[in-house]
């Protein structure tokens, strides 16, 4: 007999049909080659400081050494003032985004809230489980 479904295809919803279509395009994944102890250093991005604010913190510690010692003219020293600005710039702009969307969540669950409290209650549950 001639099995006329050949065993690599499929018959509509006989298989997996949860596939992440856009992986990676609205939560970007990022992999490091870390240096020693991947343990510790998951441990530490994740209970203390990303790698971007421990670089943000020793820049600025840097920035503010060399300007104590008087050498803001050095080319290292400009190189890393260059670059830390933009990022300041980026993050405060990120900040400043976050805050608008919390300000416009925040107004909207008290105008539903003022109208209906059951199903602002609702709303925000989802939230929390």
């Amino acid at each position: 007999m001639y099995n006329f479904w050949p065993t690599s295809n499929r018959a509509p919803w006989s298989g997996n049909v949860t596939q992440d279509m856009l992986q990676g395009w609205f939560s970007p994944t990022i992999n490091v080659e870390i240096e020693g102890d991947a343990e510790i250093e998951e441990k530490i991005i994740r209970e203390h400081a990303s790698y971007g604010k421990q670089l943000g913190r020793l820049a600025d510690a840097v920035l503010a050494l060399a300007k104590h010692a008087d050498a803001t003219n050095l080319k290292e020293v400009k190189d890393l003032a260059e670059i830390a600005v933009p990022i300041k710039d980026a993050v405060k702009a990120h900040n400043k985004q976050k805050q608008q969307i919390v300000d416009q969540a925040e107004d909207a669950m008290a105008r539903l809230a003022e109208h209906d409290a059951g199903a602002a209650r609702r709303i925000a549950s989802r939230f929390f489980k």
